[in-house]
């Protein structure tokens, strides 16, 4: 087979050295903007309280470390959020000399609506999951305990859910990936619908720790229309 356009063919060595030093790139942004965050982190961490959790809700902490770890926690899961874009570029800057002109420009395509998709998962996390699992679960303790949640578990559960999400909204990529790579066929998965459906559904109960069964049904919903949407991308890409 011929080889890529403009590619070099050069020692594993010398590849490793050019991982490291795109991957140092990275971790130095990641702690300069973890650096930066964290003496807003008692403001972002109010605002989110406030934002998700039912008014009247003590902010609790249970361990003499445990605000200072927490807010440096929470400083690098934004940073993490905000170096995504870093990661990709150089990511992509890496593999981009290995790759032909066709899957450059499937990359191209798809490397920015993973990013969307992945905001948006976060998104629906935050605004609509969140609040329900908080607003249907805190009532139930009024007349028998006072309301104090951990500060660090409320945000590892704000956190896993988000982060979560957003990784379940890279499902539609994983199958037009796998229909354009021919792991898949288009024509059996829209046949075999029933059988994806009841694998969603126990997938969401599965990911979704709410008893009232209200956030499952939003995820699954959720999960359906990515499944058809990404049918009907896998088209066009």
């Amino acid at each position: 087979m011929d080889g890529v356009p403009g590619d070099e063919s050069l020692p594993l060595l010398d590849h490793i050295t050019e991982l490291r030093s795109r991957l140092v790139v990275v971790v130095i942004v990641l702690c300069t903007v973890a650096a930066i965050t964290y003496p807003f982190s008692d403001t972002l961490l109010q605002v989110i309280w406030s934002d998700l959790l039912p008014e009247g809700t003590k902010m609790t902490v249970y361990a003499p470390l445990e605000l200072i770890i927490t807010k440096f926690t929470f400083s690098l899961m934004v940073a993490f959020a905000l170096c995504v874009p870093i990661l990709m570029y150089e990511l992509l800057a890496f593999t981009g000399k290995g790759l032909y002109p066709k899957e450059k420009r499937f990359l191209i395509k798809i490397v920015p609506l993973s990013l969307l998709l992945f905001l948006t998962g976060a998104g629906v996390a935050y605004f609509a999951i969140v609040p329900v699992i908080f607003n249907y679960i805190m009532p139930h303790s009024e007349g028998l305990a006072i309301a104090g949640l951990s500060l660090r578990k409320t945000l590892s559960v704000v956190g896993t859910l988000v982060l979560g999400l957003g990784l379940v909204f890279q499902f539609p990529m994983l199958v037009i990936a796998a229909i354009k790579m021919e792991l898949l066929d288009q024509k059996r998965l829209k046949n075999s619908r029933i059988l994806m459906y009841g694998a969603l559904i126990a997938f969401a109960i599965f990911v979704t720790p709410d008893a009232t069964g209200v956030s499952q049904l939003i995820v699954f919903a959720v999960l359906v229309l990515l499944f058809e949407c990404s049918l009907v991308a896998a088209r066009f890409m």
